[in-house]
């Protein structure tokens, strides 16, 4: 029977703290969004830069002949029968100006495979082909030294996928590239080999072109190359403007991805603390009946722990598959101000996603333990008493005369309460500075990547940026939200009986209300101005990382923004909480808990 009605107040309680329990799973949600998805968010550029690059069956290597004549056959062979080489295909490359002329077998393309994006293939002597990123059109007409050619088709090459300029050997702008089948080509460079494409055996070397491995093992096969002839140089995609911006672009993503989950976690997890560490603490009678109905310690914590947990776990099990498909779906838009994407890559990185789900459901189940051990080394009849009030004491502000005078009452009312409790009041403060410096650090991150002054990246990776730190601006507002609405949720729950003898003794409800907001804006402006210049020092170690931007081309405004953002968000979470102040039974709260 005990049991049996030991379950139903599991049932009971839940019902009871659902708003609670909902903020809680909405907040561990958001933080784990977050991360997951800032976890996986470079891999859906580079993964899907793979995954097309594969699909062409790209190059590894681009051997250059440094002698007049090109490549001899002897040459070929001696290349081609190193183990690590898989195969060899033979290019004429001419650079010339701003123009650069691939003279190719089109018809039996090995590996490293142009596709035709619109017109057709070369089929005369006097057509030509060029790659998308010229800006030539079908049916123009081009003059080389090799004669006048028509532009039958448009090619992706699988090396240049970049929106920035390409460059010549010479390191001038390429400005054209045109492909000529020597298969209808009458002149005699055409037996000429200047470059070789080089592909390597998947085997012997790594299959994620953006892994370290992959860098040394292709350099591995660079040495042995130069060794067999030291006519040559060799190039490898690290030489390659399009794969070395996709690669820089997707380690600066993968630092932010490192640095802001942190403190979203941090502000998720304080949160969560201070909601089951209250949700106990109002327990405390009912902990201290299962004591004195033989109810085991473990069973009590069995319930804390459950509820908790549940609500967590599906925060976070909702958070992590929303992060990892929602936000590369909403960022990878942003990539295509830089690169010409392809289709988005199915891979995900789930690991960020899981060790911080694993994190929060390790440091929740730790702060339920932690938040009623306390309460087991008290006998049952002093649970059943409620907890004694704090001896009221003077606070710094009252031994200031000269400025705790000049306070009306209301307000020596309000900093007296705030005070009163240091642990509420740190744990309100720490939440709204950090979600006030999170969101500080989005609008900076947005600035510099509109300014002018961005000269350091490419200015379309910092209008790609631009769309991330929106992002990261909604998710720091959301949050902010969430926190504020539960700090306020739990203050008018926690003053039931000061409220309802508040409305007795005539108090009309708009001054009642004011009674509560005042306390949680005090905290707020207080949070708000911790948070800027912490957001601050966030910012500008953020900057030295990812080695762009300067703290001082965040405009004032921006400053103003943040504190706005925080401000809207105070009087959403007021309004409300307006309807709960209202529907506080007074006549229950007044009832006496001796």
């Amino acid at each position: 029977m005990v049991r049996k009605t030991y379950f139903k107040t599991i049932w009971k309680t839940y019902k009871g703290n659902f708003s609670r329990f909902l903020v809680m799973s909405l907040i561990v949600m958001i933080g784990i969004t977050f991360v997951s998805g800032l976890g996986t968010l470079s891999v859906s550029l580079t993964g899907s830069i793979e995954d097309y690059y594969k699909e062409r069956e790209g190059l590894d290597l681009i051997v250059k002949s440094t002698k007049q004549e090109g490549f001899s056959l002897e040459e070929m062979n001696d290349i081609l029968a190193i183990s690590s080489i898989q195969d060899v295909q033979p290019i004429v490359s001419i650079d010339q100006d701003d123009t650069r002329v691939i003279i190719r077998d089109m018809t039996d393309q090995l590996f490293h495979k142009f596709s035709i994006v619109s017109g057709r293939n070369i089929a005369s002597s006097n057509e030509i082909l060029v790659d998308r990123i010229s800006e030539l059109e079908i049916e123009d007409w081009v003059d080389l030294t090799f004669g006048r050619f028509q532009v039958v088709g448009i090619v992706d090459n699988p090396s240049f996928y970049t929106m920035e300029q390409e460059f010549t050997i010479e390191e001038k702008d390429l400005n054209f590239i045109y492909y000529l089948d020597s298969s209808y080509l009458d002149h005699p460079i055409k037996y000429m080999v200047t470059d070789l494409y080089v592909q390597l055996s998947r085997d012997e070397i790594s299959n994620d072109l953006f892994s370290k491995d992959y860098e040394e093992d292709v350099k591995r096969v660079s040495e042995e190359i130069k060794q067999k002839n030291d006519k040559v140089v060799v190039l490898t995609l690290n030489e390659n403007l399009s794969y070395a911006l996709a690669k820089n672009y997707g380690e600066k993503i993968d630092l932010v991805a490192l640095v802001f989950p942190m403190f979203f976690m941090l502000v998720s997890c304080l949160v969560v603390y201070s909601i089951i560490s209250r949700l106990i603490l109002e327990e405390r009678g009912i902990i201290g009946c299962y004591r004195s109905l033989g109810i085991s310690k473990k069973m009590i914590l069995f319930k804390y722990f459950l509820l908790t947990f549940i609500s967590c776990l599906i925060g976070a099990i909702f958070g992590f598959f929303f992060g990892i498909y929602f936000i590369p779906a909403v960022i990878y838009p942003a990539y295509e101000a830089m690169f010409l994407m392809p289709t988005m890559t199915s891979t995900r990185v789930i690991l960020p996603g899981i060790l911080m789900s694993f994190f929060v459901l390790f440091f929740i189940s730790l702060i339920t333990i932690f938040s009623i051990q306390s309460l087991f080394s008290l006998p049952p009849c002093d649970l059943f008493r409620p907890k004694s009030p704090k001896v009221g004491k003077k606070i710094l502000l009252e031994r200031i005369p000269f400025l705790w005078k000049h306070f009306s009452f209301k307000y020596k009312s309000s900093f007296r309460n705030i005070f009163r409790y240091k642990i509420n009041f740190l744990l309100t403060v720490i939440s709204v500075s950090g979600s006030t410096a999170l969101a500080f650090a989005g609008f900076g991150l947005f600035a510099i990547a509109i300014s002018p002054n961005t000269t350091e990246i490419p200015l379309r990776m910092a209008d790609s940026f631009a769309i991330i730190s929106l992002v990261i601006i909604l998710f720091a507002a959301v949050l902010c939200v969430l926190v504020l609405f539960n700090i306020a949720n739990m203050n008018v729950q926690e003053r039931k009986r000061e409220i309802a003898t508040l409305r007795v003794l005539g108090y009309q409800q708009k001054e009642v209300s004011l009674y509560i907001y005042r306390e949680i804006n005090i905290m707020t402006l207080i949070g708000i101005v911790i948070g800027i210049p912490f957001g601050y020092c966030l910012l500008d170690f953020l900057f030295s990382f990812l080695d762009f931007g300067n703290i001082q081309n965040v405009n004032w405004y921006f400053y103003l923004f943040t504190i706005l953002v925080v401000v809207i968000f105070v009087i959403i979470a007021e309004i409300l909480l307006v309807s709960k102040i209202r529907h506080i039974d007074m006549n229950a709260s007044l009832k006496s808990n001796d």
